[in-house]
């Protein structure tokens, strides 16, 4: 994939910054935030994949990432409410959690050439470190 149909680094800052705003603006008026953050994570997403992957990255396969993302999100939304209710502690939310996480990591590898995924997600695929502790 042609390097040139990335974004820098600086343009996807100021998108994002620019997006930041827009949606600090919708918040103001008074929109309601589920809705906006959804569609806040999708704008944001799909910034990061410009910016990884590059602006070109085929339509079809874009959409497969954001429905992979999309399930993740509602999976791990619903381990916090699990969580915050009580009905799960805190180790069994960290293993499920890292499942979900693995499972996302093994789906985008289905969508994505191993160097699309070394680009997209990087050399860690975890959020949570299996003692529990959070990568940086």
């Amino acid at each position: 994939m042609s390097s040139t149909m990335r974004m820098t680094e600086q343009e996807y800052l100021d998108r994002l910054e620019n997006l930041q705003s827009i949606v600090a603006d919708e918040t103001a008026g008074g929109e309601p935030g589920g809705a906006l953050n959804s569609r806040y994570a999708a704008l944001e997403f799909d910034l990061a994949i410009d910016y990884r992957l590059g602006r070109n990255f085929p339509r079809e396969r874009r959409r497969m990432l954001h429905a992979i993302r999309e399930r993740f999100d509602n999976e791990r939304s619903r381990l916090v409410h699990l969580l915050s209710a009580g009905r799960v502690d805190e180790d069994a939310f960290r293993q499920r959690l890292q499942v979900l996480v693995d499972a996302m990591a093994a789906r985008y590898a289905d969508v994505l050439m191993p160097q699309e995924y070394g680009e997209f997600i990087g050399p860690a695929t975890g959020i949570i470190a299996r003692s529990g502790e959070e990568l940086g």
